[in-house]
């Protein structure tokens, strides 16, 4: 796996503090940067790049406007802080991921997910088991367009299951979850991303 971009030309650059691994336990630490925007934009194109491929099980990357982020950050003794479900803040909208195997995503033209000015951006990385000691340094890298764009937007449909804290698949056995996102308007679907272990 190479850690070299392969989204072309990009306007904004995050990147994790470098980060060592304290557990051999699976790991997910939030870290949040500001993104230091002078006005709101749109995304029209973003890239996750792990630092260390051999440790990062996944990525998702959130923004959000409010300073809950920065405060759990303050609260914790090592870089980041500790949340499995989200980034901890009701208001963090989900705006990328990246798995093993990815590579950059392209949004159609005129298109892109609004970024408010005032954002924050929180990478939360998922390390595997056996990370202890490894250090990464992860980043997000995003192409950037201040004209009104149509917005599109990342809906986790996994956030809208009436039974998440429920959430078990026996082996060998046919399982069905069920659940639904209302939507109040008309709108046009341009990727499904679905995950299973």
């Amino acid at each position: 796996y190479s850690n070299a971009p392969s989204i072309g030309k990009y306007d904004l650059e995050i990147s994790i503090p470098e980060y060592t691994v304290t557990s051999n336990s699976d790991v997910y630490r939030c870290f949040p940067v500001k993104t230091n925007l002078t006005v709101d934009q749109f995304i029209t194109a973003f890239e996750c790049i792990p630092g260390n491929a051999n440790i990062v099980h996944h990525v998702l990357v959130y923004a959000d406007t409010s300073n809950i982020p920065n405060n759990l950050d303050a609260l914790d003794n090592e870089k980041g802080y500790v949340s499995y479900w989200g980034v901890g803040s009701e208001s963090a909208k989900q705006i990328g991921a990246w798995v093993p195997g990815s590579s950059a995503t392209f949004y159609p033209a005129n298109m892109g997910q609004f970024l408010s000015k005032k954002a924050t951006i929180i990478l939360q990385v998922h390390y595997a088991p056996g990370s202890l000691g490894q250090k990464d340094k992860t980043r997000f890298l995003a192409r950037l367009d201040s004209k009104k764009l149509r917005e599109l937007r990342t809906e986790p449909l996994l956030s809208h299951l009436s039974n998440t804290d429920k959430l078990f698949l026996p082996a060998n056995k046919v399982t069905t979850i069920n659940g639904k996102v209302t939507i109040p308007k008309k709108l046009t679907m341009i990727s499904v991303l679905p995950h299973m272990h």
